[in-house]
């Protein structure tokens, strides 16, 4: 497969395509191969489908996981092997309609006081307060931070786009107390290996061991998603959140993923606080699409 890989590889790089996103294409195209033994290239309609039966059932893999392996597949039969789209036809999976398990502020808290390492603390309160993917956490850079605007900058975010977030008082003492205690220079949270960030995964262990010391059971995000801890990315903002479930209905064409992701966790944590509201709301969401 070395040939389609890099043939791959360029038609990714011409479209920009993130390189976590590479990556994710690239794997989900060798577990095909070394599923069939094969190159991709003999890989017929039919074999797609029984590996995605293989896939659901035997790996039994989340719609998410699968989704992302499709893609990858579709991806190189298209756009590398060029095959014809309305005869070459992918299967998708349904996706199933689960609401994420969000924690509470009581939980939250435990789980900071469980961390005694100012590092580890004040990343996962950035992360609560401001909202960011893993990816954004690891690559935010000490000039990111605006005291005088309270803001944080986010380069190169989901879907390559730079954004500003709210910074809070209370993190902006935080990051005080970090940056006296250990002084960080270009990225704010670096690497041991010096010129680089921070391993994406250390938040997630950082998190998983803060959760078991502070004895929360809860997930606290998405089940089954990527290595991400953007499912929390709204709870600091509860009493918006609370009121959404009012809003009229998001018009059809408007309806992408990212913010029906967010109407979820927005539901989520309004059932939460006031759950005789979105009762309420919901029925009358019903009556509006009936008229």
């Amino acid at each position: 497969m070395g040939v389609l890989r890099e043939r791959m590889r360029r038609e990714m790089v011409v479209r920009k395509l993130s390189p976590r996103t590479q990556e994710s294409y690239i794997t989900a195209v060798v577990g095909l191969t070394r599923y069939y033994r094969r190159s991709p290239d003999r890989i017929t309609d039919s074999d797609v489908r029984d590996y995605v039966v293989y896939l659901l059932e035997e790996r039994k893999l989340a719609w998410g996981s699968v989704n992302v392996a499709l893609a990858g597949i579709r991806f190189l039969l298209i756009h590398t092997l060029h095959r014809n789209v309305e005869k070459f036809r992918i299967p998708t999976p349904k996706r199933t309609g689960r609401l994420p398990q969000i924690l509470s502020c009581e939980e939250v808290g435990r789980i900071l006081e469980a961390l005694e390492n100012v590092k580890h603390r004040t990343l996962l309160m950035t992360t609560y307060a401001a909202g960011l993917r893993v990816r954004e956490l690891t690559h935010l850079q000490v000039r990111d931070i605006d005291s005088d605007r309270m803001t944080l900058r986010i380069v190169q975010g989901k879907g390559a786009k730079d954004r500003y977030v709210g910074l809070s008082p209370r993190l902006l003492d935080q990051l005080r107390l970090y940056w006296q205690a250990e002084r960080p220079q270009s990225w704010l949270f670096p690497s041991p290996h010096r010129g680089h960030p921070l391993n994406a995964t250390t938040p997630q262990r950082v998190y998983h061991k803060a959760r078991s010391r502070a004895g929360v059971t809860k997930e606290g995000w998405e089940p089954n998603s990527s290595p991400s801890l953007c499912a929390t990315r709204l709870q600091a903002i509860t009493y918006s959140l609370a009121v959404l479930s009012f809003l009229p209905p998001v018009p059809r064409q408007l309806r992408g993923q990212g913010i029906s992701r967010s109407f979820s966790y927005a539901r989520g944590l309004a059932t939460l606080l006031c759950p005789r509201s979105v009762e309420h709301g919901a029925r009358t969401t019903q009556d509006r699409d009936r008229e």
